[in-house]
């Protein structure tokens, strides 16, 4: 039996992941320059992994983006072709949770305030009180 590879998905899949990949740094007004300041990570291999040249990332800079750019590694993962338990791991509810939680750690940290300034008013008015918590 002759095993076939699907280069046609694989590259699919990579420039998925780098077209996903980008979108977070360029969320966080990071050049490819920046980002290697950052991360350690060369900005060629940067390049390459967003232009979907790279379909597998090492886990060095795997880990090294992540935790500069605050990407659920899962997600990057899934885009990469890896089955993951992430989505179905969640109960009902709480994926949505994650998905609004990962997308507020993208905003900026007076952005990330004026959302935790609201929850807390929210969470006061809720419950009725005055009180501080």
């Amino acid at each position: 039996m002759v095993m076939t590879v699907d280069k046609r998905g694989q590259r699919d899949k990579a420039k998925q992941t780098g077209a996903l990949l980008r979108q977070y740094r360029e969320r966080l007004g990071l050049t490819q320059h920046e980002a290697e300041k950052l991360t350690g990570v060369r900005r060629e291999y940067i390049g390459s992994i967003e232009t979907g040249r790279i379909a597998i990332i090492y886990p060095e800079p795997f880990n090294a983006l992540r935790k500069v750019y605050g990407f659920p590694g899962w997600e990057i993962l899934e885009a990469m072709g890896y089955e993951t338990d992430a989505a179905g791991a969640a109960p009902q509810g709480q994926a949505d949770v994650v998905r609004l939680a990962t997308m507020i750690s993208l905003l900026s940290p007076a952005d990330r305030q004026v959302i935790e300034e609201m929850v807390h008013a929210m969470r006061k008015r809720s419950r009725g009180s005055g009180q501080n918590e």
